[in-house]
């Protein structure tokens, strides 16, 4: 979990573990890399993070990130998994 200078609590996330590794590598060495499915991310982390009004901290690269509201993410998330559907 991280913080800024206004409280906002954010989790990092990244869509592969390579690149969440190449981040942390020389940044935090008190955070682990957890890759988690897909599902269980949308399905159980997301929403544990929406009850406890913590944001995605999207793609941090070690300077600075995107901060995302959960419910936005879930809409874009479902959105992209939606034209992915059209094309099986």
């Amino acid at each position: 979990m991280a913080g800024d200078e206004y409280n906002t609590l954010s989790v990092p996330v990244w869509p592969l573990k390579e690149y969440a590794q190449c981040c942390l590598k020389e940044q935090v060495n008190a955070c682990k890399v957890i890759p988690i499915s897909l599902d269980t991310f949308m399905n159980e982390l997301l929403l544990r993070m929406k009850k406890q009004g913590i944001l995605s901290s999207v793609f941090w690269n070690g300077l600075d990130t995107i901060l995302i509201d959960v419910d936005q993410l879930l809409f874009d998330l479902n959105w992209e998994l939606s034209k992915c559907r059209k094309f099986h």
